[in-house]
């Protein structure tokens, strides 16, 4: 075995006739090597591990898309898993790809508080994808959704809107809705001089947004608002939907959704939106991986890119910024 090892690995150590000769036993009897003992042997892994709720949500889907694309950039194989939005499952993948001796792993959890109980092995570094990690000291690439909020407050002042609604969730029910919110609130605090309100929605559905415009659609013509930013797109929708007229326009009114979901295909009113950036994200911590790998330094590093406004007619929109690349002592969000 050892003359087919040289032969495989080492062919400058053994003769070309030798080498062609183990090749082509290899090839009659169909041999394949143990990719993943060989790794082993020789102390390195060529493999990371990617954890994912689920495929069916295209978020997911585009940082996965991402994880892959730059593994095989920097020529990396990918291992996925999907919890299926299970802690146990996460737990299972978390343990399976630590007994396969990946480089590293990428996850994208399901809840962060259930990272809390701990993946402790030093030797693989563990990167929370679309989560901020700061709090659990987890190296981590999300949104920056404080900042989503102040570019779509931002959008709507430069389109001279006085009279703002903000709809979102109730209050503390998503980090992400309410970071977006604040942004947007920051924002219009400092630099507009009409008014705001805020409208909780009751559900994350197009008709809880359509019933919510149906409502501001038939306030008088003073106190009916100019524009809205909904913190998610099926509001926003729902909104847009609510006043739209025969000529497929929102009677004036600006709307803003957040997170570029497919609204052309779910309906003929298009909406504003800000696009999260989801592929990135999946490139961006494949990259953190590498750097812990290349680095003795553990310290956790925290990205987020700030997401990028696509309107109704624009067909494409600029790569998102990057904001804190390498935040060494976590910081509370704005």
């Amino acid at each position: 075995m050892g003359t087919v090892s040289n032969s495989l690995n080492y062919p400058e150590r053994v003769s070309p006739a030798l080498v062609k000769r183990v090749n082509d036993a290899i090839n009659m009897l169909g041999y394949v090597p143990n990719e993943a003992a060989r790794q082993l042997r020789m102390g390195q892994s060529q493999t990371i591990g990617l954890i994912v709720p689920n495929f069916h949500d295209p978020f997911h889907a585009e940082i996965a898309r991402g994880v892959d694309d730059k593994a095989s950039e920097n020529q990396l194989s990918v291992l996925i898993g999907t919890s299926g939005k299970e802690a146990s499952r996460e737990a299972h993948f978390l343990s399976l790809f630590e007994k396969y001796r990946v480089a590293g792993i990428v996850m994208v959890p399901n809840e962060l508080p259930l990272l809390l109980s701990p993946f402790s092995n030093p030797r693989i570094p563990l990167v929370l994808a679309g989560s901020d990690g700061r709090n659990a000291d987890i190296s981590s690439v999300s949104t920056n959704n404080f900042a989503a909020g102040e570019k779509a407050a931002e959008f709507l002042l430069s389109r001279g809107a006085q009279r703002i609604v903000i709809v979102s969730a109730a209050a503390g029910s998503q980090a992400r809705f309410d970071d977006r919110e604040r942004g947007a609130l920051a924002v219009l605090a400092q630099r507009h001089a009409g008014s705001v309100e805020v409208v909780r929605a009751p559900a994350l559905t197009v008709r809880a947004g359509r019933e919510i415009g149906d409502l501001l659609r038939a306030r008088g013509a003073a106190d009916r608002p100019q524009a809205v930013f909904a913190t998610h797109d099926l509001w926003a929708l729902g909104v847009a939907q609510s006043f739209d007229s025969d000529s497929g326009k929102t009677s004036g009114l600006t709307v803003v959704g957040a997170e570029d979901i497919d609204s052309h295909n779910l309906s003929p009113v298009g909406v504003n939106s800000l696009r999260l950036p989801a592929y990135e994200i999946g490139r961006e911590s494949v990259a953190t991986l590498i750097h812990a790998l290349d680095s003795e330094d553990l310290v956790a590093e925290h990205k987020r890119l700030v997401p990028t406004l696509v309107t109704e007619d624009s067909s494409h929109s600029p790569a998102p910024m990057l904001t804190g690349s390498a935040d060494r002592h976590p910081s509370p969000i704005r």
